[in-house]
């Protein structure tokens, strides 16, 4: 996943931890926006033929931003932890 960001592993070893998890979230967020969208262009078109028998975009695609659940982050201890793992 660290890849698709777009960063090298050079420019990814001199970040903080913070800044990867800012990076991560700034991804997740765009593909989320990216994924409302098209789900919304769905529901304009089923609203199109079907009127009010058309569902919500929520009941079309599912999106984890749909709920008002906090998501829980992995601590920077369990990151280092794994990173040490890895390694």
């Amino acid at each position: 996943m660290l890849g698709r960001l777009g960063y090298t592993p050079n420019q990814l070893g001199k970040m903080t931890y913070e800044n990867v998890i800012l990076a991560i979230e700034g991804f997740n967020d765009e593909k989320n926006h990216e994924l409302n969208l098209l789900r919304h262009q769905m529901w304009a078109s089923l609203a199109a033929m079907g009127g009010k028998k058309a569902p919500k975009p929520k009941d079309i695609l599912k999106l984890p931003t749909d709920t008002d659940e906090k998501v829980d982050f992995m601590s920077k201890e369990d990151f280092l932890k794994l990173a040490k793992k890895m390694a």
